[in-house]
């Protein structure tokens, strides 16, 4: 009985501690010659706890100064992001992380990334 209850007293609606995203680091960046096509940033690292079950990790852009900018792995924990660039161009991405439990609303984070002419 116990471990139900230590189950059934999380804080999420469905009695679950709610899931928490940390994203490491929490900016990058990359530079290049100008002009240079689909330059790379650093990678960063979405990291969860919470919730209970495998997380699934979900990147998506959410802001872009250019049209290009682009995630190199979307669905994975690890990813880079990738850019077009002139002299500076910037982006925000979000990662949404699910563990496929519902009702636990997923938990999502963004990083900001800006490639700039070397």
């Amino acid at each position: 009985m116990s471990a139900i209850h230590g189950i059934l007293a999380g804080s999420g609606s469905d009695g679950y501690d709610p899931i928490v995203v940390t994203i490491t680091p929490s900016t990058t960046s990359g530079t290049g010659p100008n002009p240079t096509t689909g330059l790379s940033s650093g990678s960063v690292t979405a990291s969860a706890v919470g919730g209970i079950g495998a997380y699934t990790y979900t990147w998506t852009l959410v802001s872009s100064s250019h049209p290009s900018a682009a995630i190199t792995a979307p669905t994975s924990a690890t990813t880079a992001f990738t850019c077009d660039i002139g002299i500076y161009e910037f982006a925000t991405f979000r990662c949404t992380v699910d563990n496929g439990v519902g009702p636990s609303a997923p938990a999502y984070k963004n990083v900001f990334v800006s490639w700039v002419k070397a």
